[in-house]
């Protein structure tokens, strides 16, 4: 395991946009209120320094870019010398999020189907799918939505269902072509991604266009709804310790307006 990332430089306290206006998670353009009012209080409580996690899972066939995508945004480089991944890599990145500490567990999967067994025992517990695809390789594009479903099998689904990305690789060759390949490129990625409920996202690991951005994003939704879900089940648990406080009252109430018959009972039970 890998812990990177000073949180302060990867500090969000505004949401980041998603690339497309019309992509499947456009309508998330700021932190839930409960989310802000939530960090407003918990800053004066000790919790506010609690380990909060989210897990993704990088996916995709062999040689689009999964790792260079992960290592540049981890360490901010691009190796050319490019080398598979053998099972499951896993990098720790962490971020300030409206000033609550929040790591994103990132595991690169390998594309190699003689390794893909093991890379799907990591798939379970994932809060979002990044499906990576080159997008100078239409082969590749269309086998996303292989790599998606096979994922999504194997996935347990807890209080939500995961956020989804379809993540195109190396733009900077793609921008090298004439306007209407990029344009068909980019106008059946981002048809593929409404298809699957997906938000698209094209990059570059070679230059970073894009990286830095995608990742907050990403990092943004899954703290958004994992703070959701902590509100949820510390509402649950308030309301269970509520009716138990109430029962225990009840009870004593009871037991007080009808304390002879606690005696009686007793005396009856001691004489028998």
């Amino acid at each position: 395991m890998n812990i990177h990332g000073n949180s302060s430089d990867r500090k969000i306290d505004f949401f980041p946009l998603p690339y497309l206006s019309d992509s499947a998670y456009s309508k998330i353009t700021d932190f839930d209120q409960n989310t802000k009012n939530y960090s407003k209080i918990i800053k004066f409580h000790k919790s506010r320094h609690e380990l909060r996690s989210s897990k993704v899972i990088v996916i995709g066939g062999l040689g689009c870019g999964k790792s260079s995508l992960v290592q540049r945004f981890v360490n901010n480089c691009f190796n050319q010398d490019y080398k598979s991944t053998i099972g499951v890599d896993f990098e720790v990145e962490q971020f300030l999020i409206l000033n609550m500490l929040f790591n994103l567990q990132i595991w690169d999967t390998a594309g190699q189907e003689r390794f893909k067994c093991i890379a799907s025992a990591y798939y379970r517990g994932a809060q979002s799918i990044i499906v990576v695809f080159d997008l100078n390789d239409t082969e590749s594009l269309y086998s996303s939505e292989k790599w998606l479903l096979e994922a999504l099998k194997v996935i347990e689904y807890n209080q939500t269902t995961p956020f989804i990305f379809l993540v195109g690789t190396k733009k900077d060759i793609l921008d090298g072509n004439m306007d209407f390949i990029k344009y068909k490129v980019h106008t059946d990625a981002s048809n593929l991604a409404a298809r699957l409920n997906a938000e698209y996202w094209p990059l570059s690991s070679l230059t970073g266009e894009n990286v830095e951005n995608f990742f907050k994003r990403v990092a943004a939704l899954a703290f958004n709804q994992s703070i959701k879900n902590e509100i949820i089940t510390s509402n649950t648990i308030e309301r269970a310790d509520q009716k138990k406080i109430g029962e225990n009252i009840s009870l004593c109430i009871e037991k007080i307006k009808n304390p002879k018959q606690e005696i009686d009972v007793f005396s009856v039970n001691k004489c028998c």
